[in-house]
């Protein structure tokens, strides 16, 4: 119903002040437009990026780092750095078991660079499920953010 309202008051508006009307009414389309426009074109960089996160001991080398994360810009632009969220689900299961932690990776990347690194593991919430096992959960990434040149 409040959008009869608002539809009515536009009418409204229009045939009392028209010129006016009109100016204002050009201006909001041509904001929406380029946020939208905006919005679509980071989304079509982001598509590029992409990250992996694995259990792997043999290549981190560490057991106090036992993640490996692998980075790979696929974007048309440079990535000066990168934010992401681990995930970790039992196999089988949809919940994500690990605290929500923002990893944050200031390492810049030209088209088809990569970068690879071995982080902590992290948190988990016990309410969520068995965690004593980390190597067999299913490892992945979400919350994507690059920061583009």
């Amino acid at each position: 119903m409040a959008w009869v309202i608002g539809i009515g008051i536009s009418l409204a508006l229009l045939f009392a002040f028209p010129r006016q009307f009109g100016i204002a009414l050009v201006v909001l389309v041509t904001l929406i437009g380029g946020i939208f426009i905006y919005l679509k074109v980071d989304d079509k960089a982001k598509e590029g990026v992409e990250i992996r996160v694995t259990y792997d001991k043999a290549k981190c080398n560490q057991d106090k780092y036992p993640l490996f994360v692998e980075i790979y810009n696929g974007s048309r632009s440079t990535i000066n750095g990168i934010s992401y969220v681990i995930t970790a689900h039992r196999p089988g299961h949809s919940n994500n078991i690990a605290d929500y932690n923002v990893i944050d990776s200031d390492a810049i990347l030209n088209q088809k660079d990569s970068h690879m690194y071995c982080v902590l593991l992290p948190n988990f919430n016990p309410y969520l499920g068995d965690s004593s096992s980390p190597e067999a959960l299913v490892w992945g990434v979400e919350y994507i953010y690059p920061r583009f040149q």
